[in-house]
């Protein structure tokens, strides 16, 4: 009954709701979300909402000057809203925008997307635009910085054979940036200055005012037979700090009991190298070797391993009552993430658990 109610007051076509928690040695996630899109002639209109809310203790770190404190919360508000034009069944355009809040953190972004089939419906073109604006500061006070980010994504998908489609994905993205902390600076954090093994100070990290990312991945999708699929996808990545890196994804789906049962297990492995300017301790001089521009205590930019495992099962009911479909999900996921060259925290592993309910009408 209280789905009905829902899809009535939204006038939704389909509605859905799911709840993920995220769990560090340090860190809790719990993370609500709902989402509805509605079906009108030759439009589709779409949102949803999200509420992360987040507590933990912070690792006691040098850099990090929030370490001392025992405890924290905070709630992460977000929300999207989408609308795509299809007059004709072989292309679309639309726009989407969003936003999210938290203490010491908010941002906005917009952009349209569009998409054509081409080469008789063999291959489909999507591409789309996004910028977008950024502000960090600290919640009890202190430096604050703003960015401006753009972003251009474009996605080819290519049937070549009944069962085997190829998609080549890329990205372009840069970032502008005031010059007090530089682009995606942590005001938490700071970065100490040593001479020979002792700590002088600790001073703000500082990253550049700008940067450029681009992205390429190329993804293969088999069936075999009707209720068998099996992903493979490779991406590399790079930017202007001198940062590279490497993913690659394997996947399976299988269906059971008419298309009911579905089960999806996902298997990922990635190596990011070190930006350019990262040290794990910085100079005092401009002799010194350790000695940079720019300074950073961020563990992702010295460098990492990444390895996540993750299962999913949903299962769907048919015609009930006024549904067309009802359907369940669970999903688990395991996360290992290693930091070679940061001595501070070399290591985290996570794990999620989530699930949620689906329903179209």
């Amino acid at each position: 009954m209280w789905v009905q109610l829902i899809a009535s007051a939204l006038a939704a076509d389909t509605v859905g709701a799911r709840v993920d928690v995220y769990q560090d040695p340090w860190i809790t996630v719990v993370a609500p979300a709902a989402e509805a899109s509605v079906e009108l002639p030759d439009v589709t209109i779409s949102g949803g909402t999200a509420l992360d809310f987040v507590s933990g203790a912070t690792p006691v770190v040098l850099t990090d000057t929030i370490s001392s404190a025992t405890w924290f919360r905070d709630t992460r508000v977000s929300g999207d809203l989408s609308a795509t034009l299809h007059p004709e069944t072989t292309w679309s355009i639309g726009g989407h925008v969003g936003a999210s809040t938290e203490n010491d953190f908010a941002s906005g972004s917009g952009g349209i997307t569009a998409s054509t089939d081409l080469a008789h419906r063999r291959a489909t073109l999507v591409g789309s635009l996004t910028v977008g604006r950024e502000t960090a500061w600290r919640a009890t006070g202190g430096p604050k910085e703003s960015s401006t980010t753009g972003q251009v994504d474009v996605r080819c998908t290519v049937v070549l054979d009944k069962n085997t489609t190829l998609t080549a994905f890329g990205t372009g993205r840069g970032e502008w940036c005031g010059d007090v902390l530089g682009c995606g600076a942590n005001p938490y954090r700071s970065v100490p200055f040593v001479d020979g093994d002792d700590v002088v100070f600790t001073v703000h990290e500082r990253h550049p005012d700008q940067r450029w990312r681009g992205a390429g991945a190329l993804r293969l999708s088999r069936a075999f037979g009707d209720w068998t699929a099996l992903h493979a996808m490779y991406r590399l990545y790079g930017d202007s700090w001198g940062v590279t890196g490497h993913t690659a994804e394997i996947a399976v789906a299988r269906q059971l009991f008419d298309e009911r049962l579905l089960l999806h297990g996902k298997g990922r492995f990635a190596w990011q190298g070190s930006a350019g300017f990262w040290r794990d301790t910085y100079g005092t001089s401009a002799t010194d070797p350790a000695y940079t521009d720019w300074r950073t205590a961020d563990g992702e930019l010295s460098g990492l391993f990444e390895t996540v495992i993750e299962g999913q099962a949903k299962w769907s009911f048919y015609d009930v009552g006024a549904l067309q479909a009802l359907a369940i999900d669970l999903r688990v996921a395991g996360m290992w993430f290693r930091y070679p060259n940061h001595a501070e925290r070399p290591r985290r592993a996570a794990v999620v658990i989530g699930g949620g309910v689906g329903a179209s009408f």
